[in-house]
């Protein structure tokens, strides 16, 4: 009876670990985690909510949508990776914790200034310009043509925020007179599928001490059986 009481509580522990686990998994669900890659040091975003990897929009600034289409298929500067589609985009903004999109510039809540000012510093910020009242605005903008768009507009997606403590997201539309145009601030929304696959510090942490609470209590139990 001893022994099967034992393996009952090491299951209880496991289940206990489990819920922690899938609790801390779910807290960190709509959050954007800046990342290395081969690019360099912070050039992708992940998104843990959709799983989706963004590319820096600095990286494409300034390239034409055939520039950039050039160096999508394998063995290119970012095989696997696609252009990203208007409502993955939107989703985008939204996770970073805009509270809505698209966003009017005023009046502009605490939560979505800091999630304007972390977006423009997670994407990358594509241009900075000094109105006349002498406030900054800073800027993320990238192209988000889906598939490749035939000749004609698109949109242009952007988040901004301003010295004034202001904020605002929208989308921009470009008119195109060739697939060759470019735009100095203006990238491209490259995403892909998480490859990473890697769980959270936190999460790693909770599941060591889970499994060392599971070990030392079946190993207490052995020991107090070799008493009796």
């Amino acid at each position: 009876m001893r022994s099967a009481s034992s393996r009952f509580l090491a299951v209880q522990h496991f289940l206990l670990v489990f819920v922690l686990l899938t609790g801390s998994i779910r807290t960190a669900s709509a959050s954007l985690i800046s990342e290395d890659s081969a690019f360099g040091l912070h050039t992708i975003t992940r998104d843990t909510n959709t799983g989706l990897e963004w590319v820096d929009l600095t990286l494409t600034q300034g390239q034409s949508i055939n520039q950039v289409l050039a160096q999508l298929g394998p063995g290119q500067h970012f095989a696997g990776f696609h252009f990203a589609s208007e409502p993955e985009v939107a989703q985008l903004f939204l996770d970073g914790g805009l509270s809505s999109f698209p966003l009017g510039s005023s009046p502009t809540s605490p939560g979505d200034l800091a999630a304007a000012q972390n977006l423009v510093s997670l994407l990358g910020e594509t241009a900075t310009v000094l109105q006349p009242d002498g406030t900054t605005v800073h800027f993320t903008q990238g192209f988000a043509p889906g598939t490749v768009p035939g000749v004609g507009p698109g949109d242009t997606y952007f988040v901004a925020w301003q010295s004034n403590n202001t904020a605002s997201a929208h989308f921009v539309n470009v008119d195109f007179a060739n697939l060759d145009d470019t735009f100095s601030n203006v990238g491209t929304f490259l995403v892909r599928d998480s490859i990473s696959g890697v769980a959270e510090p936190s999460t790693w942490a909770m599941l060591l001490i889970g499994f060392a609470g599971i070990g030392l209590t079946l190993y207490r139990r052995r020991g107090a059986f070799a008493l009796v």
